[in-house]
């Protein structure tokens, strides 16, 4: 619930207590609705908490919840901007994020990454595999027919 309301000082105090090891755990516990701290304080919109579990604790930020939903999604759909534009732009996948917040008309963006270029390869050789492979089986069965 310190993520979730705020408590900073209460978060790095407890989580300094107790052995690193347990505290990494202890970032990335999830609860009966499957959120984490990270949700809860990506959710309520406090930049501070989310940093320190991000970069000192190692939090997960693509672990969903019970309905799917990971940090990042719980950030954009509270209207939580400034986290929302944090996690972005640390973990996107894309090479040059870049997030204009421009009040209602925010403007978002990137350039394709490596792994969207080696995702759209990778695509594109599954589909020639594909269409190949349907081409064969046309051939080999264009003489069969059906008496």
């Amino acid at each position: 619930m310190a993520a979730a309301n705020g408590h900073l000082e209460v978060i790095k105090y407890l989580l300094s207590i107790i052995p690193k090891e347990d505290a990494l755990k202890l970032a990335n516990q999830k609860n009966e609705s499957l959120n984490t701290p990270l949700h809860w304080a990506a959710f309520n919109g406090h930049l501070p908490i989310v940093q320190l579990l991000c970069e000192e604790y190692n939090a997960d930020v693509y672990a969903k919840n019970e309905t799917g939903h990971d940090s990042i999604f719980e950030a954009e759909n509270n209207n939580k901007e400034e986290v929302e534009n944090w996690l972005l732009n640390k973990y996107a996948v894309e090479d040059g994020f870049k997030v204009e917040d421009q009040g209602e008309n925010t403007k978002i963006t990137y350039t394709p990454g490596k792994e969207s270029k080696e995702a759209d390869d990778r695509a594109k050789e599954a589909a020639a595999a594909a269409a190949s492979s349907s081409d064969d089986i046309n051939k080999q069965t264009a003489d069969l027919s059906i008496h």
